[in-house]
């Protein structure tokens, strides 16, 4: 089965993110461009450490505040209300 945001490649072979958030994060211009998608596991690390992938290379992006991957009073609050929109939209 797939689940919610799961993409399907080919029949058997889908792709799907990390079930929760990562050790180290991920960013894209491509995203900006709507090539893909990166998702909020991968955007909000455990540490404060991203991959950052451009159309040439890649960069390594850190912060040495431990604060940088908190989410703050109001991003738990849109968090909450995107969840609870999610719910009673039955997704």
């Amino acid at each position: 089965g797939h689940g919610a945001g799961d993409y399907e490649m080919a029949p058997g072979f889908s792709l799907r993110g990390p079930q929760g958030r990562s050790a180290v994060g991920y960013l894209t211009h491509l995203e900006a461009l709507r090539f893909c998608a990166v998702g909020d596991f991968l955007k909000k690390p455990r540490a404060p450490l991203w991959v950052v992938a451009s159309s040439s290379h890649f960069t390594v992006l850190f912060a040495t505040d431990l604060t940088a991957v908190q989410a703050s009073p109001a991003e738990l609050h849109l968090e909450r209300a995107r969840r609870a929109f999610a719910r009673a939209a039955g997704a």
